[in-house]
């Protein structure tokens, strides 16, 4: 009976610890297939890539030069002169908008500004004037950016009329020489009588 009781307590210990194993194993397994679980869910939202996402950077499209800077307005060199010992740029500003109407004249020193448009340096000697507009610098000069006014011909006169128009003014400039002359001389009577008169 004493090796009957010892079988069985074996036994017990036995099965006791087999009951462990499997119970520790259920719970191991169980983790690992909630371990398994989450990860595969979290493999759905890589899978489905929904931000685009991937291993190559996009391409870049390969840009040109760098566009020239807005310009507001069309800017012409009029002039340089010196006014009161201080050196001055006059430059026409033609709105491209409004071609119709007449440029607008300014008169600015160098670090002057009138709305977009500052005068960063005059040079007389070489006709240059650098100026500031919208936040570019830009030069402008005599040789590319005069200011070009339209000048009309005078009509021109046959030969036989300038002649006579020579002769013309020659006889009245003679005349009024004469005329000139004449009022002088009577003035001079004049006074003379007076002379005679109070003495």
């Amino acid at each position: 009976m004493a090796a009957d009781h010892k079988n069985h307590l074996k036994m017990s210990i036995f099965s006791s610890r087999l009951a462990f194993a499997v119970f520790a194993f259920g719970l191991v397994e169980s983790s690992v297939s909630q371990l398994f679980a989450a990860e595969k869910s979290y493999r759905v939202i890589s899978e489905r890539n929904a931000f685009n996402l991937s291993n190559e950077p996009p391409k870049r499209e390969e840009a040109g030069p760098p566009p020239e800077p807005p310009r507001s307005e069309d800017i012409k060199l009029t002039g340089i002169f010196r006014h009161k010992g201080i050196e001055r740029a006059a430059i026409a500003v033609i709105d491209p908008k409004k071609k119709s109407e007449p440029p607008k004249y300014l008169e600015l020193a160098a670090g002057e500004k009138q709305g977009q448009i500052e005068i960063v340096s005059i040079d007389k000697k070489t006709g240059k004037v650098t100026l500031k507009e919208l936040g570019s610098l830009r030069s402008l000069s005599f040789e590319t950016d005069a200011f070009k006014t339209s000048v009309s011909k005078a009509p021109s006169r046959s030969s036989s009329s300038k002649s006579s128009s020579k002769s013309s003014s020659s006889r009245s400039s003679s005349s009024s020489v004469k005329r000139s002359a004449e009022i002088k001389a009577s003035i001079e009577r004049r006074k003379r009588e007076e002379a005679a008169k109070r003495t």
